[in-house]
């Protein structure tokens, strides 16, 4: 089981019609308690940015959503980040799908810069558009083989970095979450005919007991290679069936997760009497990262009375003998 300990008081633009499609954490989020928050949260409409709410004392402070600019984001944006010190480096990109002539891109461009511009990247998709996806900044030589690796020169370059992805298609594209490592170009191509491809790394099967579940929301961490899957019930799971958590170790594992966990009640507010139950699930989940510095679950999806992000320690901090791969069952 996984409970979250928090649900965090968020001003949220529209009250509580506002639909969350995703949130990302920032290397620089050093905590909630003061100063900016540094969590990317998006929707159908545009991409916001945490700022902590200074009046509140005591826990975890509020936050409101401050929106970023129209030409530097875009709607279900999702951000890729380098871990630890190449933060400081390489910076943060934002990466959102993008369709031309035909044809299926990733379009990566650094955070706080306008979109289409000069800076812009490219990777082109084949295949089905993912319905989720995820990524994270990794040097190239931490590839652990399987598909197509990298070149030679990028893999005995320690600085230079790769874009690690796990994608999910739906569940009439093939079952499984698709994990795929490009080398992040140094310059931009001089048009998307230039992009460059993906490389296929990897399939992973979605545990015998989910295979029908929908993938809810999905994130790579830059600082171990972890991917992390919310899973729910597909059309034939029962509508009251609890989220589930799954983790993978996409750079040292076996390819079977390394940990599985139901969502728990989630934790009420303080002085609050909700509580979610096994018969009435209050949380449909749609969007989850890790905090590096804390180590802490970020998770945000919609509830019984509307928007919501809940924190709490990583599931497998609180049980380390998880780390080693499990067998798939």
């Amino acid at each position: 089981w996984w409970r979250p300990e928090q649900r965090v008081d968020v001003s949220w633009p529209s009250g509580g019609v506002f639909r969350p499609e995703g949130v990302s954490c920032l290397p620089s989020n050093r905590s909630l308690s003061g100063g900016r928050g540094d969590l990317l949260l998006s929707s159908p409409f545009a991409l916001y940015r945490t700022v902590t709410d200074s009046a509140l004392e005591g826990g975890i402070a509020g936050l409101t959503l401050e929106e970023l600019p129209g030409d530097a984001s875009a709607p279900g944006a999702v951000a890729l980040c380098p871990a630890g010190g190449a933060a400081r480096e390489q910076g943060c990109l934002l990466g959102a799908l993008a369709a031309r002539g035909g044809l299926d891109f990733l379009e990566l461009w650094p955070l706080g810069k306008p979109r289409g511009s000069a800076a812009s990247r490219w990777l082109r998709l084949e295949g089905v558009p993912w319905r989720r996806w995820s990524g994270a900044l990794v040097p190239c030589a931490v590839f652990a083989g399987g598909g197509e690796a990298p070149s030679a020169e990028l893999m005995a370059d320690e600085d230079h970095l790769c874009v690690l992805f796990a994608g999910w298609r739906g569940p009439d594209a093939g079952a499984g979450i698709e994990v795929v490592l490009s080398p992040l170009p140094a310059t931009p191509p001089a048009s998307t005919a230039a992009a460059g491809v993906a490389l296929a790394h990897a399939q992973l099967a979605l545990p015998r007991a989910h295979e029908t579940s929908v993938v809810a929301a999905l994130h790579v961490e830059p600082s171990s290679g972890r991917l992390w899957a919310a899973l729910v019930a597909g059309p034939a799971g029962g509508a009251t069936a609890l989220p589930q958590l799954v983790a993978w170790d996409l750079l040292r594992g076996s390819g079977g997760p390394i940990g599985r966990w139901q969502l728990c009640a989630v934790a009420a507010r303080a002085g609050s009497q909700e509580e979610g139950s096994s018969e009435h699930p209050a949380f449909a989940p749609v969007g989850l990262c890790t905090d590096e510095a804390s180590g802490d679950l970020f998770m945000t999806g919609r509830g019984a009375s509307g928007p919501e992000l809940l924190r709490g320690p990583s599931p497998l901090a609180l049980a380390p003998a998880m780390l080693h791969p499990l067998p798939s069952i």
